[in-house]
């Protein structure tokens, strides 16, 4: 556990009126300096970079601006998850506005089975034959040489728009804007693939004499939206705008996200980063998954209310179907790990032949996270395996796959999350290979399961002023992870089971401290350790601090782990041992 210098984060406190915790940990996380403390808070419009910075920028907008002037169809083509769908929403959106026709312009996203990932020649063919003599990627294509290629064949100028990490060399496209190309001088690479769409949109509305004030605040929503999905990290210039665009969901008139935010019923509540990964994303990306991502992309940028709500409907029907196929992909992949032995592996690589391959990323990121390594979750047929690969450890996937290029038949992605093919045959050597290149990179501590805890706090520092302005801090996520405290003497007042299933999983227990008044903490799937938790002893707790949506308090904890006083954790708070990997 970190620990601020107390006078710092006092003279912070008084300098930003922040309670003093929350100025504690903002000097942990370096920004002791009051002026870049305040930025962070309060993030606006202002610290966006201008797009003109960016690789091929100006020539791309330019290209474009002249197929609106000369009426020429333009052909938008994104990716089947939520970034991509996002991201060819914005352009759709941005462009159809400024065309002399809506019809001129043509937005398209590939269904995952049929089609697959990214750009092909296939999608030049089938764009062309719909009038395209532009077409603008959205979140794909820095790595589609062969579709670059059908392109020029056809006489298509071709704009790559993308975010994911170029090879060595880029495709031959009449532009390909990526701040992460090597040759690029833009002041922040991490941008989502619906960000540089953004970036694309702006240029492009400048040329129209269209000022960014005028034209930010109308696609904001989807840029937090997409940028949250993909996992983005938010800082720099993401976290202005998924903050700014957080803001301004409650608010959109775009008919398919109000519908769609009605539905989930968090449109009367402030959506944050959590609201965004666990309410609605998975909703926009289970259409992709298990169906045609078509469906969301015409749901973001549909004006009818009554298609608005046939769609929803249809979200949540396939959302459902989702996490049925997901609930038995874990289940035996959980079996074949112990059986195996694959949790002793640096990366966990499992495999399955009957698995949805539109579904083995969600399982690959809960494996990395139940396991705290790499983890690859892989479907497969008579001759070929498509798997999807996360991060845990901040170990570089996309990097570890391209150490194994040569038995791969594709791949792509970013360091946290990547896909990729191979034949079946390779398999083997394909996990081999990746824990050699692992035992370079992660040593046996790094892949020990650890719960990080930030910072003590007071129990009389635990109240609705600290909750306010730790609110300030959202959006959290990569790059500015949520807080994790822990309290120390905490009096158990009492506790109970509850859950919508018949044996109420999750454990409520209600605590208070030394200037703390009686708080409600929750448990989740620890129900069973109700019998640990007696009333009228202390214990120390680590836990997240959050809203009480559901209570007449306004503050509840989430628990991450609680142990008696007497015992007390570790005098450091460096690190704690999260739960036993196989209790669910």
């Amino acid at each position: 556990m970190g620990s601020a210098n107390k006078g710092e984060g006092d003279a912070l406190a008084a300098q930003l009126g922040v309670a003093a915790p929350v100025a504690r940990l903002l000097v942990q996380r370096g920004f002791s300096d009051p002026q870049m403390a305040h930025q962070f808070l309060n993030p606006s419009p202002d610290q966006l970079h201008s797009p003109d910075q960016m690789p091929d920028m100006a020539r791309a907008a330019a290209r474009i601006a002249k197929a609106l002037d000369d009426g020429e169809t333009i052909g938008v083509y994104g990716d089947y998850d939520v970034d991509g769908v996002t991201s060819a929403a914005l352009l759709g959106r941005v462009l159809g506005k400024l065309a002399s026709s809506p019809d001129k312009v043509v937005v398209r996203v590939p269904h995952r089975r049929r089609d697959g990932y990214g750009l092909s020649p296939e999608t030049m063919d089938m764009l062309h034959a719909e009038g395209a003599t532009v077409i603008v990627s959205a979140d794909c294509g820095v790595s589609a040489h062969e579709a670059a290629l059908r392109a020029k064949a056809l006489g298509i100028d071709l704009i790559v728009t993308d975010h994911h990490e170029p090879g060595d060399t880029l495709p031959d496209a009449y532009a390909v804007v990526n701040p992460k190309r090597a040759d690029s001088t833009y002041p922040f690479r991490d941008l989502a693939g619906v960000g540089v769409a953004f970036k694309v949109g702006e240029a492009v509305a400048a040329l129209r004499g269209i000022a960014p004030h005028l034209y930010r605040p109308r696609f904001l929503d989807l840029v937090a939206l997409g940028t949250v999905a993909d996992n983005a990290p938010l800082v720099d210039e993401n976290r202005a705008m998924a903050r700014i665009g957080l803001a301004s969901l409650s608010q959109t008139k775009k008919a398919g996200l109000r519908t769609l935010l009605a539905a989930t019923g968090v449109i009367s509540r402030p959506i944050t980063a959590g609201v965004v990964s666990f309410n609605i994303a998975p909703r926009l990306n289970a259409v992709g998954r298990v169906d045609d991502a078509a469906l969301g992309l015409e749901l973001l940028m549909t004006s009818d209310g009554a298609r608005a709500q046939e769609l929803v409907a249809l979200l949540e029907r396939l959302n459902d179907e989702r996490r049925t196929e997901q609930e038995r992909i874990w289940g035996e992949a959980m079996d074949s790990i112990r059986k195996q032995g694959l949790h002793a592996d640096k990366v966990i690589l499992v495999s399955g032949a009957n698995w949805h391959k539109g579904v083995v990323g969600i399982v690959a990121g809960r494996l990395a996270d139940r396991f705290h390594r790499p983890a690859l979750v892989v479907a497969t047929d008579d001759t070929m395996a498509r798997g999807s690969a996360r991060s845990a450890t901040n170990f570089p996937v996309i990097d570890a796959l391209r150490d194994c290029h040569d038995i791969l038949k594709d791949y792509g992605g970013h360091s946290q999350a990547a896909g990729f093919d191979l034949l079946l045959e390779n398999l083997p050597q394909l996990r081999e290979r990746l824990n050699l290149f692992a035992d370079h990179y992660l040593t046996d501590e790094d892949v020990l399961p650890t719960l990080d805890v930030d910072m003590e706090i007071l129990p009389q520092e635990i109240c609705t002023a600290t909750l306010r302005d730790l609110a300030r801090m959202e959006p959290f996520g990569s790059g500015n992870r949520e807080p994790v405290w822990v309290s120390r003497n905490l009096l158990m007042i009492g506790s109970s089971c509850f859950g919508k299933q018949t044996d109420r999983p999750h454990l409520s227990m209600k605590m208070r401290g030394e200037g703390m008044d009686p708080t409600e903490c929750v448990w989740w799937r620890q129900a069973s350790r109700q019998g640990e938790f007696a009333p009228n002893r202390e214990f120390d707790v680590v836990f997240r601090m959050e809203p009480n949506h559901f209570g007449a308090a306004a503050l509840r904890l989430n628990v991450q782990d609680a142990v008696p006083s007497e015992s007390s954790f570790d005098a450091g708070f460096a690190e704690m041992a999260a739960d036993p990997v196989w209790e669910e």
